[in-house]
C-alpha cells in the first residue's frame, strides 16, 4: 500500500483476486472493493485515520493509512 499518509488516494497491490475492506478507526466498515487486478486504487473522500484490510489469497494484512485534507 503507498502512500500511507495522503489526500485520500491509495494504490494496494496484491496476487491477483484482493479484496480490500476499509474500516475507520471505530472498526466500522466504509467501503469494500474485491478486484481481480494486480493493483488497485482505493479512495476515501473524508479525512481521519483508516485501516485497510487487505485479503489477497491465503493471506491478509492490515495496513493503517491517514487521509488529510
Amino acid at each position: 500500500v503507498y502512500p500511507t499518509v495522503s489526500k485520500g488516494s491509495f494504490t494496494v497491490k496484491g496476487d491477483g483476486n484482493t479484496a480490500v475492506t476499509v474500516l475507520d478507526i471505530t472498526g466500522k466498515m466504509v467501503s469494500k472493493q474485491v478486484s481481480d487486478n494486480a493493483s488497485q486504487t482505493v479512495n476515501i473522500a473524508k479525512a481521519g485515520i483508516y485501516i485497510l484490510k487487505i485479503d489477497s489469497q491465503n493471506q491478509t494484512k492490515m495496513v493503517k493509512v491517514i487521509v488529510t485534507q
